[in-house]
């Protein structure tokens, strides 16, 4: 079967060109580049582009040390390969030119669709200390930011880790979604196709967009088990994964969009829960190598623990998470207190929300307003809501009908995760519980 690639405006079938090797849009009128062999839609080669204007990018960098500026000569020699123009001041910066005006030009040029920020420590220095030429662009970027309610234009490159294996990010950036290019080539394509405007658009993914694998089911569980086969192929029985990125890697593939389907019983077929705290999972995103956002959750993966029942509706993924430092907007921790909350609920967390890459307080947010930089910003349904666990942390996701997920076991499986936690009880815990449960009520 042959699959049309869609518009990402409006959603219709693209009519295909291949002369002129572009795709039109009959509904809403947009063009876009296509690269690759067009003759076959189910070429493995098709890439559909988004237009040739929006190809231009903007680099902000340090030139020390000198590895760093090497580093982005490679990066920009890649870009240019791949048919990016790079506008960047050791090719377009002229002597007797005013470097500040050319900055202010290039930031504030409309033409100009992504600004890439190679984020290592010296740049993070200068930003944060508004010194040089760094310091000067960071102060233009930043009024960007305050001023662009949806921002997508600028984009931290971190190619450079601290050595808590922390990004070198400027405190205007501390928040923000960020490429991370400190394996090059692991990286590269995902900020290629971010500028590109293009999301895995190859035939393949095509496919899965016209054929959803959510469409074939009306049952969470077995929605659910047809998942995990698709993250944990040939798995069975229980098998613990310890490598952050891998497990993030499968969790993506388990939890990835669409996550709810418009009929009764799959509306919210996939929850996450620890005990009382139960709740569907809507939206998983990748922040990093090792990092997810679920939904307003951000959850830095150490393990994952997943249990392929003989039954396929008693089946789940154990997550456990290592602590994150605070986002520093709150003050000094009480470690009493922290020490308190965990005796009582088995975890501490930290509430907050992001506008325009700044971390604001909760109670900012509620108020509709936040003063960043001395100035009051009215940031009403401009900014998200953020769970930062400070502590180590652990839940399980499964079908919306598990077994566990019913309040009677509430107690019992927070216990048991506490006792995780602390080394005093396993998963198998878990699995001896959920294989004594009565099959949920909602699917018999």
């Amino acid at each position: 079967m042959k699959f049309a690639p869609t518009c990402a405006e409006c959603g219709a079938n693209l009519e295909m060109d291949l002369k002129r090797h572009e795709a039109f849009c009959p509904y809403c009128g947009k063009r876009f580049i296509v690269r690759g062999a067009i003759k076959y839609y189910n070429s493995k080669n098709v890439n559909i582009l988004s237009n040739e204007e929006e190809r231009k990018v903007f680099i902000s960098y340090s030139r020390t040390p000198d590895y760093n500026k090497k580093w982005v000569e490679r990066l920009v020699h890649r870009l240019e390969s791949d048919g990016i123009e790079v506008v960047i001041d050791f090719k377009d910066l002229k002597l007797g030119h005013d470097k500040y005006a050319f900055m202010e030009r290039t930031v504030n040029d409309n033409t100009i669709k992504k600004v890439l920020i190679i984020c290592n420590r010296t740049y993070k220095e200068k930003a944060d200390g508004r010194i040089g030429g760094v310091g000067d662009e960071s102060a233009i970027i930043t009024s960007q930011l305050y001023g662009n309610v949806r921002q997508e234009k600028f984009i931290p490159v971190v190619n450079e880790y601290d050595e808590n294996g922390q990004p070198f990010l400027p405190n205007y950036l501390a928040s923000r979604i960020y490429a991370d290019l400190t394996n090059f080539e692991a990286g590269y394509k995902q900020l290629l196709d971010n500028i590109s405007e293009v999301d895995e658009m190859d035939v393949s993914t095509m496919e899965k967009v016209e054929d959803s694998d959510i469409k074939m089911f009306e049952e969470p569980t077995l929605f659910f088990a047809h998942r995990l086969g698709k993250a944990f192929p040939g798995v069975r029985g229980i098998r613990e994964f310890t490598d952050p990125k891998e497990c993030v890697d499968r969790l993506e593939i388990l939890l990835k969009h669409p996550l709810n389907k418009n009929a009764q019983r799959m509306t919210d077929p996939i929850w996450w829960f620890r005990g009382g705290s139960n709740l569907d999972i809507e939206k998983f995103r990748r922040i990093s190598p090792t990092k997810f956002l679920m939904d307003s959750d951000e959850i830095e993966v150490k393990r994952i623990i997943v249990y392929i029942s003989p039954h396929y509706f008693r089946r789940f993924v154990y997550v456990e998470t290592y602590p994150e430092k605070s986002v520093g907007i709150y003050g000094k921790i009480d470690q009493q207190y922290v020490d308190e909350m965990v005796r009582l609920y088995g975890e501490y967390y930290e509430e907050y929300a992001v506008y325009e890459g700044h971390a604001i307080t909760r109670a900012e947010f509620d108020d509709g307003a936040a003063e960043i930089d001395g100035k009051i910003i009215d940031i009403t349904g401009k900014a998200e809501t953020r769970v930062r666990y400070l502590t180590p942390y652990n839940f399980i996701i499964c079908a919306k009908w598990n077994p566990l997920n019913e309040n009677k076991y509430d107690e019992v499986v927070e216990n048991i995760l506490n006792g995780i936690l602390k080394g005093i009880r396993t998963v198998d815990d878990l699995v001896t519980l959920v294989e004594k449960a009565p099959r949920h009520e909602m699917d018999m």
